[in-house]
């Protein structure tokens, strides 16, 4: 798997993810970064598509928020240098997984928020 297979929205959001992660302190970048990376995305397809669907934004964000806080995270050295959780890796490939149903070229953010 390599980044040139995802749409540019989904690369910002995988990238957004694990700077989420280094802001918060989390060695360990998950759903949850990508989740809220994906909410977050200025003019992002999902928030309109949760919208859409009746899904009030700010109460899904603090929820999503809690479950970021949950999340362990570290100070001191080291502290800024984090991996993927196998969770997240196997998001990555279902997304991809998706994008073949659909038989899309590209792996984007819907595919994303369907893993």
């Amino acid at each position: 798997m390599t980044m040139e297979e995802f749409t540019v929205k989904a690369q910002e959001a995988i990238s957004t993810s694990q700077e989420m992660a280094i802001r918060r302190g989390n060695q360990e970048v998950d759903g949850e970064h990508l989740h809220a990376a994906l909410i977050e995305q200025k003019d992002g397809l999902i928030p309109k598509l949760l919208g859409y669907m009746g899904v009030h934004l700010d109460v899904y964000q603090q929820a999503l928020q809690n479950a970021l806080n949950k999340l362990p995270s570290v100070t001191g050295s080291g502290a800024s240098q984090t991996y993927l959780t196998r969770r997240f890796s196997t998001l990555l490939l279902h997304a991809q997984d998706e994008a073949k149903k659909f038989k899309d070229e590209y792996t984007s953010v819907e595919h994303l928020f369907i893993a």
